[in-house]
C-alpha cells in the first residue's frame, strides 16, 4: 500500500510557514503474509490465520524520509517493526471478502508496544482498522453478495477524505475477466 500527498506552489510565493511548505508526504508499505483459513461456519464465515513473513516501511514528511525499515536487512533487526515478523493474528471474514472482526491479536500488538516512533508505526499496522482494510477483499464486498460471472460489470462509489483539501468521490468499476482452473482450485480474475 501507498498513500501520498503532495503540494506544490505555483508562481511567487511569499515565505511560508514550515507546516505549509511544498513537498511530498506519504508512506509505502509491502507486506507478505501467509493466510491459512483454519475454519468456516454454516454461514459461510471463515476464520483465517494470518502470519507475518515479511515487510518493508518507508514514511516520509516534505520528501524527507523518516523511517527506512527492511525486514530482509540485517541491521534493521534491532528496530521496533522487526518485531511484528513472525507473529500471527486471526480474524473472521465474511463470504463476500468483508473482514467481520479482528480476533487473537494481542501476541503481535504486544510485539508491538513502545513509545518509539517505529512502535507507533507498527501500533498502526495491527490496528483493527490496519488489518480490516489490509485483508478485506474491496472487489467481492463492491459485488455486494449478487453471483457474478466472467463479463459482468460491477461498480462501488465512495468519499475519500484528503484532509485539509475536502473530499471528493471516486468511483471504482470492476468486470469479472475470468475463472482460471489452477493446480491450487479456481481462481477469479478481476479487472478494476
Amino acid at each position: 500500500t501507498r498513500t501520498e500527498r503532495r503540494v506544490d506552489y505555483i508562481g511567487d510565493v511569499p515565505a511560508m510557514p514550515d507546516e505549509l511548505k511544498a513537498g511530498r508526504t506519504g508512506n509505502q508499505m509491502n507486506m507478505a503474509f501467509d493466510q491459512q483459513v483454519e475454519s468456516v461456519d454454516a454461514g459461510g464465515n471463515a476464520i483465517l490465520k494470518i502470519t507475518i513473513k515479511s515487510l518493508t516501511y518507508i514514511a516520509q514528511s516534505r520528501d524527507k524520509v523518516s523511517l527506512d525499515f527492511d525486514s530482509s536487512r540485517a541491521a534493521d533487526a534491532p528496530m521496533p517493526l522487526a518485531k511484528l515478523i513472525g507473529q500471527s493474528y486471526k480474524l473472521r471474514m465474511s463470504p463476500s471478502g468483508a473482514v467481520l472482526a479482528v480476533a487473537d491479536a494481542n501476541a503481535v500488538r504486544a510485539a508491538a508496544a513502545g513509545k518509539l516512533p517505529g512502535n507507533q508505526t507498527a501500533q498502526k499496522l495491527v490496528s483493527d482498522e490496519a488489518i480490516k482494510e489490509r485483508h478485506g477483499i474491496i472487489a467481492l464486498m463492491a459485488a455486494q453478495r449478487r453471483t457474478v460471472r466472467p463479463g459482468d460489470t460491477w461498480t462501488d462509489t465512495k468519499v475519500v477524505a484528503f484532509g485539509l483539501m475536502g473530499t471528493d468521490t471516486l468511483q471504482q468499476n470492476y468486470k469479472l475477466a475470468s475463472i482460471d482452473r489452477t493446480a491450487g482450485g479456481r481462481v477469479a480474475v478481476v479487472e478494476m
